[in-house]
């Protein structure tokens, strides 16, 4: 049942993924495919495949949950709220995904944690008794994961640099916004180093997202 399940998710994102590129989107995803290979595995009996997507599953589930919590530290909640007042769809349409891949991993994690699938494991691989191996040791993965990217991201969304975006993008739409930085990338070559970035300017009638740019 998860493998078709997993086959299914697979081809659809595949279709996705083709429908957006055809558009014109660089975004391209491969976990589709690695989703219809392990579909296929575990269609034909696959244990290790089924140890591993179970792990993937306790992993993504706990990254969603995570995030979810962690998003009001990076993101200001004033500019969360705006995005529910002028893009309540899109807004809607995020949640709603959120929480079917969040039910759709705790379902996957359930189902190949079965005690008569971990006792086949248990019975084929009896070496398998290492922490990384255990399934359910992708929740503790899936966590700190997301505190580490947020250990990196959140310093450098505030501070001297972040407040140098924050004038760059000011200075190309004005004062009558209210601005977040919500990327930030630093790269040196050849002893220059340049900074770019992405400012949200946000106000009770329009959110824009501004890319600024410039050379310390």
């Amino acid at each position: 049942m998860v493998g078709v399940a997993l086959i299914a998710v697979g081809v659809i994102d595949i279709g996705w993924t083709i429908y957006w590129v055809i558009h014109g989107s660089r975004d391209i995803s491969i976990s589709n495919i690695f989703a219809v290979i392990a579909g296929i595995l575990l269609i034909r009996g696959g244990l290790r495949t089924a140890n591993v997507v179970a792990f993937v599953g306790a992993m993504t589930l706990s990254g969603c949950i995570g995030v979810t919590v962690l998003t009001p530290m990076v993101i200001p909640l004033d500019l969360i709220c705006t995005y529910w007042k002028l893009r309540f769809l899109a807004s809607l349409g995020s949640l709603f995904f959120a929480i079917a891949v969040s039910a759709f991993s705790l379902w996957v994690y359930k189902c190949l944690t079965m005690p008569s699938i971990a006792a086949a494991i248990a019975e084929k691989y009896p070496t398998w008794t290492s922490w990384w191996r255990r399934p359910r040791t992708g929740f503790t993965v899936g966590l700190i994961l997301v505190i580490g990217s947020s250990v990196v991201l959140i310093p450098s969304m505030h501070g001297k640099t972040a407040d140098r975006a924050e004038v760059e993008a000011r200075r190309k739409v004005g004062g009558r916004y209210k601005f977040a930085v919500t990327e930030m990338h630093t790269f040196t070559t050849e002893g220059i180093t340049e900074v770019t970035g992405v400012v949200t300017a946000y106000n009770d009638k329009e959110i824009r997202t501004i890319p600024v740019t410039w050379q310390q």
